[in-house]
This record gives C-alpha cells, structure tokens and sequence, in this order.
C-alpha cells in the first residue's frame, strides 16, 4: 500500500486520495506517514458491520478476508470494521480511479462499490491471482462477469491496453491466471469510452 500511495500522490498530487487499512495501528501509521491522505480503518466489502480479517504477520501483504492457506504463517485473527465503498464516501466524492488489491475478496469490494461505478466510471486496477477469490468460495469468472457484463466495463491486460489492444473475453481473462501467468494485475475501463478511444484512433485521433 505505502508503494501504491507513493506512486499515486506522485503521479496526481493535487487530487484527492483515500486508503483503506483494516488493521487500526497500521492505518495510523500510514496517515503520520501519508498526511495528504485520509486514510480509513476499514476493510471494504459489500457488507456493513464486524467482519473477521486475517493478519498475516509472516507475510503482512498476505492478508485479508480469508483463512490462511500456509500453516507455517503466523496469523493472528481480529474482527475490524467492514463497510462498502458506496457508503463511506461523501455526497459528491467523485472517484476516477480506484485501485482494488485484497487477496481474492476484489469481488466483494466491487459490489459494495455498484453505485459508485456507475455515477463515476472510474478506472479500476484489480488483482486477481490464481486461487484467491476461490479460497473465499468465489470465481474469477464471476468477477468478469460482474464488471463486463453487469457493469459495463472492458477489461484488458496491462500492457496491452497501454500497447493499444483491444479488451480481452472471458475465456482470456481465465486462461492469463494459469501457468505460465501473464498476470496478476488487471485494467477495467469504461467500455462506452474504450470504445469512443477506439474509433477516435480509428480517425487518427480527429
């Protein structure tokens, strides 16, 4: 998270920028250590209240809404306040670009953020590794699902969005969290201005 902030208040020092730390003492630490940033102790989900979060204390960015899946982690489980992203923005906060890395819980965050995505059409970067949303009795598959096909959204590997090509299906989007990964980061983007971007190249940007 310090890494993503870093880049972001470097990239867009003048936005606005909120960080979400489920773990009380680690959210303290990263507002002394951000102080532009509001940061919240919150684990976003598409629930509201109490909910169970896994620390790792081995593997600090192993943890999460999940049990652990290696024995020789310590863990130590702590209840933390849970909350959907639509609920814990101001009236009038507008999102352009939400970054959603949560060891396989993406999809839950994303439902807790329905509204939000569709007023906003933000740019979403989204992990999305081989097993994660299926230790939580999730699919990647639904994940598409919900932002292509529910939301509207055209999903695309990094770099090729970057190298201008299209968006990928579902079955691409399956087949990049097998061996060898292509991936194990993922863009969303609005598919009505994908589209417009598209067709404007097309013209040769007129």
């Amino acid at each position: 998270l310090c890494s993503t902030l870093s880049l972001l208040l470097e990239l867009a020092p003048w936005g606005r920028h909120i960080a979400f730390e489920p773990i009380a003492r680690k959210a303290v630490s990263l507002q002394k250590k951000f102080p532009e940033v509001d940061v919240r102790a919150v684990a976003l989900a598409n629930v509201t209240g109490k909910v169970t979060f896994s620390e790792n204390l081995s593997r600090p960015g192993f943890s999460g809404l999940r049990a652990p899946t290696d024995v020789k982690d310590r863990v130590r489980e702590v209840e933390v306040q849970g909350d959907r992203l639509d609920s814990v923005l101001k009236p009038g906060y507008r999102v352009d670009f939400l970054k959603v890395d949560v060891e396989g819980a993406e999809l839950k965050v994303l439902q807790g953020a329905a509204e939000t995505l569709k007023r906003d059409r933000p740019a979403i970067l989204f992990e999305s590794g081989p097993g994660g949303a299926e230790k939580l009795g999730l699919s990647r598959r639904d994940l598409f699902s919900y932002l292509h096909d529910e939301q509207g959204y055209s999903i695309y590997f990094v770099k090729e969005y970057l190298a201008g090509a299209g968006p990928m299906d579902v079955e691409a989007f399956d087949a990049g969290h097998k061996y060898p990964f292509r991936a194990f980061n993922y863009l969303a983007i609005d598919a009505k201005r994908s589209t417009a971007a598209a067709e404007s190249d097309a013209r040769g940007g007129t």
